[in-house]
């Protein structure tokens, strides 16, 4: 799982994230990442301060980790730009 909050002070349609893909990589070479989480058109995110809890919907191989993570806009935001904000993000789940 990993929790985004949005921006504090923007209102509805205020450069909120809507499309993103969570990405995991051991080398964190340009060719090296591995989907596996993505939103496309995701409304839950366009308010003030929003948060939401979103599970990482790709399964991986028992033994699958990542040294790497990281969080790609893949479109525009709620106001139609490609600004990327978030005041949060936060992963949830096993560190070896």
């Amino acid at each position: 799982h990993y929790t985004i909050r949005s921006r504090y002070g923007f209102g509805k349609s205020g450069c909120h994230l809507r499309e993103w893909v969570i990405e995991g990589s051991n080398t964190s070479l340009k060719d090296d990442w591995k989907v596996l989480d993505s939103r496309n058109n995701d409304h839950s995110l366009d308010y003030s301060n929003a948060v939401n809890t979103f599970k990482i919907e790709n399964q991986l191989d028992q033994n699958e980790y990542f040294r790497y993570l990281r969080l790609r806009q893949t479109g525009t935001n709620s106001k139609n730009t490609h600004q990327l904000i978030v005041s949060k993000l936060e992963y949830f789940g096993s560190i070896i």
